[in-house]
């Protein structure tokens, strides 16, 4: 066989085995576009665990980093690969990120962030952003750190006497899930059962106003929500 032929050969052999290397761990699935990063986060882990015969010609192997989905396109049979970057934006987090556009919120670009969170603590995906348009028109009007710079609170959420301070809004958003979550549990994290511990003042002098409130901006959110197409 002659030196041509031979380097043809390893050639050969070495593209398909680069290419077979590729198709053990990619996994044939459209990863919807309105997906929770969780479930975006569940399509990566199971890319290994797929069996080779499972594998099609043309399938998605996802990678994450941080709120970004890598996603790579491989086609064996053509040997060709490109790639993209991608923000999954859950279906929730777009509903948030709409309405709080409508208002002008400095919050809008943490939409994902509410969304995230209310998934991490499993809470109303609602009600974080809703109390935050009631308290501070979502982050408009909002108290300083002491230092001439934002608090990034939101909630009127207070720390003793004084209220709490946030070193940015994501930081904000999760600490308050949380606290939302241990303090009021499922079954008491709604407006209107809320309200005297939430607000005390607001439940002496105007009680309903602020669970009202909350409220009118729950459901605005929730018909954005069904609004969005499917």
């Amino acid at each position: 066989m002659g030196l041509k032929v031979r380097l043809k050969v390893m050639a050969f052999v070495y593209t398909t085995l680069w290419i077979g290397a590729f198709a053990l761990v990619v996994h044939s699935r459209t990863v919807p576009v309105h997906v929770p990063l969780s479930e975006v986060t569940a399509f990566a882990a199971t890319i290994e665990a797929q069996p080779k015969e499972k594998v099609k010609e043309s399938s998605l192997f996802v990678t994450l980093n941080s709120d970004n989905a890598s996603v790579v396109q491989i086609t064996p049979a053509l040997g060709n690969m490109c790639s993209t970057s991608t923000t999954y934006q859950s279906r929730e987090a777009e509903a948030l990120q709409i309405m709080l556009q409508k208002y002008k919120s400095p919050m809008a670009p943490y939409s994902d962030v509410f969304a995230a969170s209310a998934e991490k603590y499993d809470i109303d995906y609602r009600i974080e952003a809703s109390i935050a348009m009631v308290e501070s028109g979502a982050g408009k009007v909002v108290p300083g750190d002491g230092k001439g710079g934002s608090s990034y609170n939101a909630w009127g959420w207070r720390n003793g006497e004084s209220y709490r301070v946030f070193d940015g809004w994501t930081e904000g958003i999760d600490y308050v899930a949380w606290r939302l979550a241990e303090g009021y549990g499922s079954d008491r994290l709604k407006p209107r059962l809320m309200e005297s511990s939430y607000c005390p003042t607001c439940a002496l002098y105007s009680p309903g106003k602020w669970s009202g409130g909350v409220e009118k901006f729950m459901r605005e959110i929730a018909s954005i929500y069904d609004s969005l197409d499917q």
